[in-house]
């Protein structure tokens, strides 16, 4: 089976993690966003892929090329202008055969079974095979009405509270029979949920849902893209390969050094070539990317440093998110904060009680928090 990948979009509400960046480059932890859907095809077999691409794309094209490094034959499928979630698959048509196909979005972090997936559409004999899934909250979600047979009788786009009937959502995973695609015009901006799913269900064409129990996550804001971090870092996402495992709840890249006297509280991820000078101290979940430095006796506590960013002497982070190439001066305050690449000095939240000494000795020995 071959796989289209969807990752053309602009990410605005991953801003500024996407301001130098496409959003599938966005690292999870240890790799691009990216990287781990297409380990996840390969998982299961499927080598074979061509993405979606339009914002930035020179990223995503020279960071894995033709997929050789990663034993995979990747292709790219270039948008001039947007064509939306089906408009740029038809937009790929080229690359795909008379065999069902998979379309998987490149904003989500997931565990899902694409074997158990393509053996459902076959048992099926589905038109199309959407995975779904049960969330506590699907306010935001494309809300599925699924029949006791696991045919899809109604789909709701982000509804309102009042129209939501069902906590079962679309997870941006599908598997199409090539004869979807003729319901699309060449260059044409179209949408799945809006356009041609329903278009095939008023033509009562047979469109199945696939209700996983594995691990699934919308990664397009930043609160769901710290929890699926903060997931990832727990152990709950499988195949996920954080790498050399240093001590207990501790995970480090290549070249990474460190004082003797550091203090690391995992779980917590050391990018490659990150250093940590003498005296900090690091309480997971935390994650410091590539070539960051964290200065001396620099506290930083349930937060993300991305790449190539400073982090100076004798600093406090809490609950934030410092930008790629950002500079937090020494004996800076950064807490509860989305951080881009302008230097920051005395910033402190006023969300926060003060006096700021009084509440640093309760972030040190424990003080409550959550993303």
């Amino acid at each position: 089976m071959k796989a289209v990948v969807m990752a053309g979009g602009l990410g605005s509400r991953l801003h500024p993690l996407t301001a130098k960046r496409p959003k599938p480059m966005v690292p999870l932890v240890n790799k691009p966003v990216l990287f781990h859907i297409l380990s996840l095809l390969k998982h299961h077999n499927i080598t074979e892929v061509v993405i979606t691409v339009k914002h930035l794309a020179h990223h995503i094209q020279e960071y894995f090329g033709d997929g050789s490094k990663m034993g995979m034959d990747i292709r790219y499928a270039m948008e001039e202008s947007p064509l939306g979630t089906a408009g740029g698959v038809k937009n790929a048509e080229w690359f795909l055969d008379k065999e069902p196909f998979l379309v998987i979005s490149s904003d989500i972090v997931t565990d899902i079974d694409l074997s158990n997936l393509l053996q459902y559409h076959r048992e099926k004999q589905a038109a199309v095979t959407m995975a779904l899934k049960r969330v506590s909250n699907p306010k935001g979600y494309g809300v599925v009405i699924v029949d006791a047979k696991g045919g899809i009788s109604q789909l709701l786009e982000k509804p309102e509270p009042s129209q939501i009937t069902s906590n079962i959502v679309n997870t941006g995973i599908y598997i199409l029979e090539p004869d979807v695609l003729n319901y699309m015009q060449t260059d044409t901006k179209y949408d799945f949920s809006y356009d041609i799913f329903p278009a095939l269900l008023q033509d009562k064409a047979p469109i199945f849902g696939y209700l996983a129990n594995q691990y699934w996550r919308d990664i397009g804001t930043i609160q769901s893209y710290e929890q699926a971090i903060v997931d990832v870092l727990n152990g709950k996402v499988k195949h996920i390969d954080l790498g050399n495992k240093i001590s207990n709840g501790v995970w480090a890249g290549r070249n990474v050094t460190m004082a003797g006297d550091v203090c690391l509280f995992g779980p917590i991820y050391l990018g490659d070539n990150v250093k940590i000078k003498k005296g900090a101290t690091l309480y997971g979940p935390t994650v410091i990317h590539d070539g960051s430095v964290v200065d001396r006796k620099a506290w930083i506590r349930h937060s993300i440093i991305d790449q190539e960013s400073y982090i100076g002497k004798e600093a406090t982070i809490y609950q934030s998110i410092v930008s790629q190439d950002s500079h937090i001066g020494s004996d800076s305050v950064v807490i509860r904060k989305l951080v881009h690449d302008e230097p920051q000095t005395e910033t402190v939240s006023s969300l926060l009680p003060s006096p700021y000494t009084a509440l640093k000795e309760r972030l040190m020995t424990g003080y409550s928090y959550s993303f």
